[in-house]
């Protein structure tokens, strides 16, 4: 079992990548990528256009993109509706892995492993006793958490899903 630092830190690094990998893989060959960025930015310049027409007070202009907006809720909901199958697809490997992989690797009390130590004080974060441990040490999951947040971004840009 890998319980102490440096190794869990880096056994969690290195799961956070993989998980992060294989979503963003599963996601580029699940949904349509392109047709994704292009209602994405066709909502956004339409998004954009309501406000301005709105904020300068061209009620014309309002009333004629006001009728393109079911158009655009419904463009929104298929945006949605496509980036959430690969994420139910996901979930429940993803609970498995913290179910039964994890406690595997890490041992049984996996939440309570100390998987890094941070150089300042955490005692500024809301709930700091729940999410962090004692003297500055930060646990397994909030760890992943962490880790998990930044690969993703990185994983989207050199996939190109956004």
């Amino acid at each position: 079992m890998i319980n102490t630092i440096p190794g869990v830190t880096f056994v969690v690094l290195l799961l956070s990548l993989v998980v992060s990998l294989v979503y963003g893989i599963g996601r580029r060959l699940l949904t349509n990528v392109n047709q994704i960025k292009r209602m994405t930015a066709e909502l956004s310049a339409y998004n954009k256009e309501l406000r301005q027409a709105m904020k300068s007070g061209d009620q014309d202009k309002v009333t004629k993109l006001k009728k393109k907006g079911a158009q655009m809720k419904m463009n929104q909901s298929k945006i949605s509706m496509s980036n959430m199958k690969p994420t139910l697809l996901f979930m429940a490997p993803f609970f498995l892995l913290w179910s039964f992989g994890f406690p595997a690797i890490v041992g049984e009390d996996a939440m309570n492993v100390v998987a890094a130590r941070s150089p300042i004080t955490l005692n500024f974060i809301p709930f700091y006793p729940l999410t962090f441990g004692p003297e500055n040490t930060i646990s397994v999951f909030v760890w992943y958490l962490i880790t998990s947040f930044s690969f993703q971004g990185i994983v989207t840009k050199l996939l190109r899903l956004t």
